[in-house]
């Protein structure tokens, strides 16, 4: 039986592999389950705790060094413990002697010509089976999926970083509004608006709305009409200003901006007085 066994495990029989590795992997608590897909053998090993990975790599890619099962190119482990659909670990194997797959009659010529398979082959231990240390060890290709996680979230970070650090220098930046110093110092008491709005529900908001179109309209006015459009604009972000109640979060702000906006207006009213 154990023979049996062993030749459908060197004929990459995922059963027959795991049977031959729960001979001594079950003793210590540890159960193995094999499929095959495609050329690659996908192993499950669970346990109550959590498999140590780097034993069990070990162990397996020597077992099947010995075996020297050629229909198999690649070996995927996955490390469970009991109770959780997701692995704990994950570790890919390219085995380096994998080639296509045996036919039967090579099987058979080998069997017929050695009399038996190999003693390391036919042995009763599992242990023996798969701990020849002469064997050479397969190549390993880590794939541990608690990394991905770590990665994907530096990832994020970094991006948003750069996002941060770029937005505001790829943004456009509107042109500086005229400042007091440059306006000529009014010689006359500054006259109070005469736009008239209605009262508004969000009144700083439209206030610094008012304002930014102001501004815009300034760097390219040129006539008397349009002078007047950004007189009325500054008029009515002042009214809006002001309509800001005292328990409003924006007060204060709203006060500092009025005397700012004053200033635009008197600036604004002598270029409509001069294109006028």
């Amino acid at each position: 039986m154990t023979s049996e066994l062993t030749a459908l495990a060197r004929q990459g029989d995922p059963s027959a592999i795991a049977a031959l590795m729960n001979r001594t992997l079950k003793p210590k608590g540890i159960t193995a389950k094999a499929v095959a897909r495609q050329g690659c053998l996908q192993i499950q090993l669970e346990s109550t705790q959590v498999p140590n990975q780097t034993a069990l790599t070990k162990f397996v890619s020597q077992g099947l060094n010995n075996l020297g099962v050629r229909s198999i190119r690649s070996v995927r482990l996955y490390g469970y413990q009991v109770g959780s659909e997701i692995p704990a670990w994950e570790e890919e194997l390219v085995l380096p002697n994998a080639a296509e797959e045996p036919t039967i009659l090579e099987i058979e010529e080998e069997t017929s010509q050695n009399g038996a398979m190999p003693a390391t082959m036919t042995s009763s231990s599992f242990d023996s089976d798969w701990q020849d240390e002469s064997a050479p060890p397969p190549r390993r290709r880590s794939n541990s999926r608690l990394l991905l996680p770590l990665l994907a979230i530096a990832l994020l970070a970094g991006l948003g970083a750069l996002a941060y650090y770029l937005l505001p220098r790829l943004s456009p930046q509107p042109e500086p509004l005229p400042t007091l110093a440059d306006s000529p110092v009014a010689t006359e008491p500054t006259p109070e608006p005469t736009a008239t709005v209605a009262p508004s529900q969000t009144p700083f908001r439209d206030a610094v709305n008012r304002a930014t179109e102001a501004a815009t309209q300034t760097q390219t006015a040129a006539t008397a009409d349009e002078w007047q459009q950004v007189v009325t604009l500054w008029e009515e972000a002042i009214v809006l200003m002001n309509q800001v109640p005292q328990n409003d979060a924006n007060y204060a702000t709203a006060q500092e901006k009025v005397s700012e906006y004053q200033g635009y207006l008197d600036y604004a009213q002598r270029k409509l007085d001069e294109a006028s």
